[in-house]
């Protein structure tokens, strides 16, 4: 019973459980196990609750930073969407602070993965009339506000050696 438990405790992926097959199995199969020896299968039924109760912070605080670190591969989020206005918004905000001019991004690049974001513009002005120097940023997402962190001319081989953590598939292949 207990190399089928422990088989039931292996999780589907990094720190997941499936809590609804080791419910099915702890309560059911023990249920099975107790009113065939000892006719009673309360306690069991009581005991399996009272442990699932005591696993339940865990299986939620698991489900609850999934999304974040079992993200598989770097995405670019598509024009339009929150995500993207949110990035491209810090970086414009970064250009004005820095240069004083109000831009429109052109995106040549752009991924984010676990909360990090490379954004390769062409920055030019509204107008369209006025082309800038191509812009690279490496961006950190933190407590649901993206920042700045490094602003490049396009150079992402400083950048990877100055942020060793940020994931490599966010930096275009050379």
């Amino acid at each position: 019973m207990f190399g089928n438990a422990a088989l039931m405790l292996r999780p589907l992926r990094k720190g997941v459980f499936d809590a609804t097959r080791f419910t099915r199995f702890y309560l059911y199969g023990r249920m099975r196990f107790s009113m065939g020896l000892a006719g009673s299968w309360w306690p069991t039924v009581l005991g399996g609750m009272l442990l699932l109760l005591s696993l339940s912070p865990g299986i939620i605080s698991a489900a609850g930073e999934s999304k974040s670190s079992q993200q598989v591969s770097a995405r670019t989020p598509a024009p339009g969407t929150a995500e993207r206005r949110l990035i491209l918004d810090t970086l414009r905000a970064e250009i004005l602070r820095w240069h004083g001019l109000e831009v429109v991004f052109v995106v040549t690049h752009l991924k984010v993965k676990n909360g990090w974001a490379w954004a390769h513009t062409r920055p030019r002005s509204r107008d369209g009339l006025n082309h800038y120097e191509d812009i690279a940023a490496l961006l950190r997402e933190e407590s649901g506000t993206w920042r700045v962190l490094e602003l490049s001319a396009g150079d992402d081989d400083s950048v990877r050696r100055h942020f060793p953590d940020a994931p490599t598939e966010l930096f275009p292949p050379h």
